[in-house]
């Protein structure tokens, strides 16, 4: 019965392990972006997507991948960023929609970037967010590509 005590320490420092860690713990940093795509993705698909997210053109500030889930921020111009969607939007089974969101509040992840990837994983899709605020960003050179949806 001496063992009971133990198991219950054990559990609570496994549970504030699980569950407690500070963000730099449960999150890492992507150095260079990365995605968690669906296992049938084509190598060559996968790669062209990587490709697209990893372009130097389009300056990535940083990029944070939690559970699957992944955040990648850009500080490309209004010209890099039509660039950037219309060649993700080209990749093969690719779902992306298109928000405009500015930086509601100081250490808000919109803050000093021009826009934002996020990636469902084991999904296609896509969201990029926007800053209509930023800097480097014009609204009216902005260029939504031709997209196509999945039949």
């Amino acid at each position: 019965m001496q063992c009971f005590p133990m198991l219950i320490a054990f559990c609570i420092v496994a549970t504030n392990g699980a569950f407690l860690l500070p963000d730099e713990q449960v999150s890492s940093r992507l150095d260079p972006p990365t995605v968690v795509l669906p296992t049938q993705t084509p190598q060559a698909d996968e790669q062209r997507i990587l490709d697209v997210l990893r372009g130097p053109q389009f300056q990535v500030v940083d990029a944070r991948l939690f559970r699957g889930y992944s955040m990648k921020r850009y500080n490309g111009t209004t010209e890099s960023l039509n660039e950037f969607l219309k060649s993700l939007v080209a990749c093969p089974g690719v779902v992306l929609h298109v928000k405009f969101e500015k930086s509601p509040h100081r250490g808000h992840y919109m803050e000093g970037v021009n826009w934002v990837v996020h990636h469902e994983p084991l999904k296609m899709k896509f969201v990029i967010r926007i800053n209509p605020d930023a800097d480097r960003f014009s609204l009216s050179e902005l260029v939504l590509p031709e997209m196509h949806t999945r039949e």
